[in-house]
């Protein structure tokens, strides 16, 4: 029998729809632990829908998404995320580590403190992700990279077993776009890793498995990505055209 460890997302059958908008429809795939998986597509075709189902914040119409053979929604501690975009006031007066620290809201003590452990973690990451001198900065001071290597570490503070990422590259500079590419290859040892890019040729060499989501999903192998992926054009085949 397959470790259970190693089949750490199974999606069945799955269609999503919301109103009379058929978003996606008969998935099927499964996630590994120790792979590293690009999602591509159009905009609309449903990839953001799909990682919003594999967290359980939305449900399927039809079919079964389990996690360890359990539903989502009691695998939440397994998973860590960093959305397309964060909104958020940028004069609250919240600093670096303790935006970090807040992906483990979980963990805060029922009188307000944090336990040691966390406080070490939140420290390793800082430094790990090459912010340390900004532990103390207010967050909505950082820039657009240094913001998304803070997201990062407060994706990573719980140890998740499942990494999701929706578009972490988008707007970054190269530096930063590089950073964050060379630490997600780093992780994917003992992580499944799941990310939404529109950036294919920039990570393509650190990937093991290419979906391409356009209401249903398509296995993609490297040798067969062609240019017009690269720039964003897709068969008109998604929402039942």
């Amino acid at each position: 029998m397959e470790n259970k460890l190693h089949s750490t997302i199974t999606i069945t059958n799955v269609s999503f729809q919301y109103n009379s908008t058929l978003i996606l429809q008969d998935v099927n795939l499964t996630f590994k632990c120790g792979s590293f998986y690009l999602l591509i597509g159009p905009n609309g075709g449903g990839k953001t829908t799909l990682l919003k189902l594999i967290m359980g914040l939305l449900e399927p119409t039809k079919g079964e998404i389990s996690i360890y053979e359990r539903l989502p929604k009691y695998n939440l501690n397994y998973i860590g995320y960093i959305p397309q975009s964060f909104t958020f006031d940028r004069k609250f007066p919240i600093s670096v580590k303790e935006f970090i620290m807040m992906g483990a809201i979980s963990r805060l003590k029922w009188y307000g403190a944090w336990p040691a452990e966390i406080l070490e973690k939140a420290d390793k990451l800082l430094d790990e992700m090459e912010i340390k001198t900004l532990k103390d900065r207010q967050i909505g001071t950082l820039s657009g990279g240094q913001l998304q290597r803070a997201a990062m570490a407060r994706a990573l503070i719980n140890n998740p077993r499942i990494l999701l990422l929706d578009e972490p590259t988008n707007g970054l500079d190269v530096d930063s776009s590089m950073f964050i590419q060379q630490k997600l290859t780093s992780l994917k040892s003992d992580k499944t890793i799941i990310m939404v890019s529109h950036m294919i040729s920039d990570i393509i060499d650190s990937v093991d498995e290419i979906e391409c989501v356009q209401c249903s999903v398509e296995k993609i192998t490297k040798n067969t990505i062609c240019s017009h992926y690269k720039i964003g054009l897709y068969h008109q085949k998604f929402n039942g055209k």
